[in-house]
């Protein structure tokens, strides 16, 4: 009998504990350090499968669907595998040209692969091959030991760990001139003195200038210094050219010659007597000019190559500017290259400049004189064939810029980067110099 009444009140107890909310919580479990002593609470959370979801309790769809069912997670998004069709031609490809006469080349695939950059001074890319060693989708390969104001081409080949292939068209990049050319003169204009032409002109503020060599022709401008036609050479600021005729064209080109016996690119100026009573007509090309692309156009500020952005380059007052083209950006039949440039003290006249090879026969160049006023300034770059014809033009605007402040850290990235010892004396030198003159 007394064992019946046992197990009355073992089955009582056990029901009156289920009830009890206490028994409803979840059991914490312990765990001590055997080190330190300290005991660390590891709570588990119970699922007691009753068709009720009690999140209070730490119910929930991982850990107790039935009780809280649910929509499932969503899946893991789907680990991308190369597939047949997909192409391996490279893409984002961008070149950036240093002044150690480096180049680097980057690109990117959508998979995997090696690549093989092709280059040379010619459009075949013929004069070496460069691979990668391991396979990505991520490229970059440098280019060292490329002559200075030199055009270079080249391509890229990929190829796939599954045997795919993929190429890319033949670009090409312009290395910096390590020779400046000399400014050009300013201000190059006429005047009527009864039946001659007056020539005035502004000679470069450069240290090194000699003289200004000014050309003459009947025929179109004169682009050798060291060509027939000549008629002035020294240092002054104008001349007086007495052997003209009315209804005749002339061409002028003024030449700036430096201590070290380099020209620059000429500054034109075309002339023609016309009686008041005379209207000249106008002229008309049939030749519809092609479009340069400005991306083939170059612009450098103290051997610093500025970029384009939706057709404006941001320029520095008070630096000089070397304009460049390749050879192979310029239509078939280019005969001469003429660079206008919107003149900062007459807004809407130009002042004109032949672009001519200097170092490189492949790079045409031309360098201004220095902006002096902040604001915009509109060039105008025109090819022309044997017949004056302008068969080629690009467009685009200086936006003239206050001279970007001393960046000491960039400086100091830049010796950081150099091989020799004797960058980081002049460097600390050219350092405290500018610590004189701002302190």
């Amino acid at each position: 009998m007394k064992t019946i009444w046992k197990i009355i009140a073992v089955v009582i107890f056990i029901l009156m504990a289920v009830a009890s909310p206490a028994a409803r919580q979840p059991s914490p479990l312990y765990a001590q350090s055997a080190d330190a002593g300290n005991i660390v609470h590891l709570q588990v959370n119970n699922c007691n499968n009753n068709g009720i979801c009690e999140p209070q309790f730490g119910e929930n769809y991982l850990g107790c669907p039935l009780d809280c069912p649910g929509n499932p997670p969503p899946p893991p998004p789907p680990v991308h595998h190369p597939s047949a069709n997909h192409s391996l031609d490279p893409y984002n490809i961008s070149v950036t040209v240093n002044e150690d006469l480096t180049a680097l080349i980057t690109w990117n695939t959508y998979d995997a692969s090696v690549g093989y950059l092709s280059w040379g001074r010619t459009a075949e890319t013929a004069d070496g091959t460069i691979a990668e060693i391991n396979f990505g989708i991520e490229h970059a390969i440098q280019l060292t030991s490329l002559q200075p104001n030199s055009q270079y081409f080249f391509k890229i080949e990929t190829r796939s760990e599954d045997g795919r292939h993929g190429q890319s068209s033949v670009y090409s990049f312009i290395t910096p001139s390590l020779i400046s050319s000399p400014q050009n003169i300013t201000d190059f204009h006429f005047q009527l003195v009864g039946q001659d032409i007056l020539l005035l002109w502004q000679n470069p503020n450069d240290p090194n200038f000699q003289k200004t060599i000014i050309l003459r022709s009947d025929i179109f401008y004169p682009n050798d210094p060291q060509g027939p036609g000549l008629i002035y050479e020294g240092q002054g600021t104008t001349t007086l050219d007495q052997r003209v005729k009315v209804f005749h064209d002339y061409y002028y080109t003024a030449f700036a010659e430096d201590i070290y016996g380099h020209y620059s690119s000429g500054v034109t100026l075309h002339v023609r007597l016309i009686p008041y009573t005379e209207k000249l007509a106008s002229s008309t090309s049939s030749v519809l000019p092609t479009i340069i692309q400005l991306s083939d156009i170059g612009i450098e500020q103290n051997r610093h190559q500025v970029y384009f952005s939706n057709g404006i380059a941001e320029i520095e007052k008070n630096i000089p500017i070397r304009f460049f083209i390749g050879e192979s950006a310029l239509p078939t039949g280019t005969n001469e290259i003429i660079l206008n440039i919107e003149n900062e003290f007459a807004p809407g006249s130009f002042t004109s400049s032949l672009m001519r090879t200097t170092v490189n026969d492949h790079v045409y160049e031309a360098t201004v004189p220095a902006f002096t006023s902040l604001g915009q300034y509109r060039f105008l770059i025109s090819a022309l064939n044997k017949k004056n014809q302008t068969i080629g033009q690009a467009g685009g605007i200086l936006e003239v810029i206050k001279q970007k402040s001393f960046c000491w850290y960039c400086y100091l990235w830049e010796i950081y980067k150099a091989d020799y010892y004797v960058a980081y004396f002049f460097g600390f030198l050219d350092y405290l110099g500018w610590l004189v003159i701002h302190i």
